[in-house]
């Protein structure tokens, strides 16, 4: 997520990310560093997965598929 000036209105999040029309974000963590912890990720179906947060260090344009 790109940083913002105070005075900027910033962009829609669905301006920033590509969303299928059957995804949704129901949420975001904020993370200051991506070398040392985990992530728990949970279905409404019941699947988890428990991620290192070095996963999710380097996104690609299209993001990162980390639960399906």
């Amino acid at each position: 997520m790109p940083s913002l000036g105070r005075v900027t209105r910033g962009k829609s999040i669905v301006n920033l990310l590509q969303l299928d029309p059957d995804e949704r974000m129901t949420g975001a963590i904020p993370v200051k560093s991506f070398e040392a912890g985990f992530i728990v990720l949970v279905t409404k179906s019941g699947s988890i997965v428990k991620m290192p947060l070095q996963a999710f260090s380097n996104p690609r344009k299209g993001g990162i598929k980390a639960i399906t």
